[in-house]
């Protein structure tokens, strides 16, 4: 059976939590490449969903940017960063209780593959959008080493299993009765970086649930099916997503 993302991390939010306090910038390319396709403004309102603990916000090097961390966890949510100029809000991810056009920008990073009517998903976004807004999607494409990594390494060791439903090569022609246009699809390959072997076997046991796995387990897991690169740090693990970048359809005005 499928689990939803709601599901998930009403299970595992806490410990997912601990292994970015861990790690918090073991996954900073990820989160800066998002930054950069979502071409953030002073005064724009960014919706984050799901937005984990907040943890989008360290990357986001503009001032003056409202927040919108839209979580279905209690755990996640308590642990957003609110102050004047961003809230946290509780919900589901295919039913946003958002006014139409309040949003400049939104980002879901790392969890649509837990979301299994996409299309809900998507057309929702583009009604909270503004007219010149943007959604930017990172997430995990389907025939990739870590697809394999989450669908059979951690299915098989996270006592909750793994089904993740993955970016698929007509992605872009599923978007085509959703009036969203592609303004660019690319695959962006990156390490997740840690200055501990023990510190990275830590983070990728709690970030993912890994119950059932010894530290042994988790090392060859991770050699097996990512593998080891030359990064900036001790220890770079490879990784890697499609981000999709998507605005509203132009309307195409007729002179009556």
């Amino acid at each position: 059976m499928f689990d939803s993302y709601e599901d998930i991390f009403k299970k595992r939010a806490r410990r997912y939590h601990q292994a970015m306090e861990l790690c918090p910038l073991a996954r900073a390319t990820e989160f800066s490449l998002a930054v950069q396709y979502l071409n953030i403004k002073s005064n724009m309102t960014l919706f984050d969903i799901p937005s984990g603990g907040g943890y989008l916000k360290k990357f986001v090097p503009v001032e003056k940017v409202n927040y919108i961390f839209v979580e279905s966890s209690d755990d996640f949510a308590s642990h957003c960063p609110v102050n004047d100029h961003s809230c946290t809000l509780l919900s589901g991810l295919t039913e946003l209780p958002f006014a139409s056009h309040s949003a400049d920008r939104i980002l879901s990073l790392a969890a649509l593959h837990h979301v299994e009517n996409k299309q809900k998903f998507f057309r929702q976004c583009l009604d909270l959008l503004k007219t010149d807004g943007f959604l930017v999607v990172g997430d995990v494409d389907e025939e990739s080493k870590m697809a394999e990594f989450l669908n059979i390494f951690v299915n098989k060791y996270n006592s909750m299993g793994h089904e993740g439903l993955f970016f698929t090569k007509n992605i872009e022609a599923s978007l085509k009765d959703i009036s969203l246009e592609v303004v660019s699809n690319e695959y962006k390959p990156f390490f997740w970086e840690f200055d501990s072997i023990q510190k990275a076997i830590h983070f990728f046991r709690d970030l993912f649930g890994l119950d059932l796995a010894t530290d042994k387990e988790i090392f060859s897991g991770i050699e097996e099916y990512l593998g080891f690169g030359d990064g900036a740090s001790l220890v770079s693990i490879n990784w890697g997503l499609r981000y999709l970048c998507l605005q509203p359809e132009k309307q195409v005005q007729f002179n009556e």
